[in-house]
């Protein structure tokens, strides 16, 4: 008996595919959620400069103490008045002077504190202090956010909002990234014609994966590449637009013999790394891997839109982001739960199509509302949707409460 791997299982052999596939030079604007290929050193801390949280005067607490111990009871500092921008680029420590600071005004490292007017006295040109203050007091240190002298992003480390608001206070002109795959779509069948097709000719109908991918590639930043319908030799076909791309994925209305054409065009230089998937459709799915030169990456599939969905979801979609994020990272699959029942007349299937909507008290699991199954769904059912859910055995029934595993489009 055949043996027919599970959703998961699927993934997971995926997953264990991906290989870099080299790395480039991209601006930082295009380096969000992109998994870095090189480390990333502070040149600059930020802030550069200690920096002033209250209104006072900026002094050196060593000096003043060292003129508490030698003196009368008063530390006497020369006033320098308000405190300026050349000041911080005096290559002398003038730690014998003091200025004047209000709040946010920039202070260079060898001022360490700024104590209050009304713990002070000034004296015409002299400050007079009866106290050490306390080093740091009123300052809120240079580095404080990204200290000088560490690495600020560590290789494989993915660019997300706090680690592209640290590189922009470093303002570096690029950063070098693993490259994401470049996706092709190819449709090969009778009956269609591109979907920018304005009047199909009779018998024929506009395809619609080609916008439907291209707009999920286009949200994961994913480099995309529109092939629309071709004829022709699939031996023949296939390697000429892998070579165009890194991922290719072909679907048409396959018959018997064409799907075996698919399957015999991968037999020689590619290795099946999915050859079929537990869904009514799932047997004229595949996924495959090249074995030879370039790693190129094939998924093949019968002809639906509803079912292209649920694989970008489960399956497609967590295999591109493991280009970036690496496969160790990626969230295989979010856990949730059934938060209305439903039962469906006609075939059986755990591949449904649910509406997230919050977290189960108590659980933390996400909240699905259940559509439709896949295989009777239809693309309405698919835009009043935001996920696909896998259940943990083929059902006609579902159940409040029970446990199901997410994949979001």
């Amino acid at each position: 008996m055949k043996h027919v791997i599970t959703w998961r299982e699927a993934l997971e052999s995926l997953l264990s595919s991906v290989e870099s596939i080299g790395t480039e030079n991209v601006p930082l604007r295009h380096g969000f959620s992109c998994r870095i290929a090189e480390a990333i050193p502070c040149h600059t801390p930020n802030p550069p400069y200690h920096v002033a949280i209250c209104e006072g005067y900026a002094v050196n607490t060593s000096f003043v103490a060292e003129k508490l111990k030698a003196g009368d009871g008063l530390a006497q500092l020369r006033y320098r008045g308000q405190i300026s921008p050349s000041v911080l680029k005096d290559k002398y420590e003038h730690r014998e002077s003091a200025y004047a600071v209000s709040d946010g005004d920039f202070i260079p490292e060898w001022l360490d504190a700024v104590i209050l007017a009304s713990d002070a006295k000034l004296q015409g040109s002299s400050l007079l202090v009866s106290e050490t203050p306390q080093k740091l007091g009123g300052i809120l240190p240079a580095g404080s956010f990204v200290p000088a002298d560490e690495e600020l992003i560590k290789e494989d480390d993915v660019i997300e909002g706090v680690e592209l608001a640290i590189l922009f206070s470093q303002l570096p002109h690029a950063v070098r990234i693993y490259k994401r795959p470049a996706v092709g779509v190819l449709l090969h069948t009778a009956g269609l014609v591109g979907h920018s097709v304005e009047t199909p000719r009779k018998n024929t109908m506009r395809e619609i994966l080609t916008p439907m991918f291209g707009g999920f590639m286009k949200k994961l930043g994913v480099p995309f590449v529109t092939m629309s319908v071709h004829g022709g030799e699939l031996s023949e076909l296939i390697p000429e637009m892998l070579a165009k791309v890194d991922v290719l994925i072909l679907s048409g209305f396959f018959s018997d013999s064409k799907w075996e054409e698919v399957i015999s065009a991968t037999r020689h230089d590619m290795k099946l790394t999915v050859p079929s998937l537990p869904h009514p459709l799932g047997e004229k799915f595949l996924g495959a891997i090249s074995n030879k030169g370039e790693r190129k990456w094939l998924f093949a599939f019968y002809y639906h839109p509803v079912f292209a969905v649920a694989l970008y979801a489960l399956l497609i979609k967590p295999f591109l982001e493991a280009f970036s994020s690496t496969a160790k990272l990626v969230s295989v699959l979010e856990d949730g739960v059934i938060s209305e029942g439903m039962t469906v007349d006609g075939p059986r299937d755990n591949l449904w199509i649910g509406l997230m909507n919050g977290l189960e008290k108590g659980t933390g699991l996400v909240r699905v509302k259940p559509l439709a199954p896949i295989s009777t769904a239809n693309l309405k059912t698919v835009s009043r949707g935001n996920c696909t859910f896998l259940t943990s055995d083929l059902m006609s029934e579902l159940r409040v409460g029970e446990r199901v595993s997410i994949g979001s489009y």
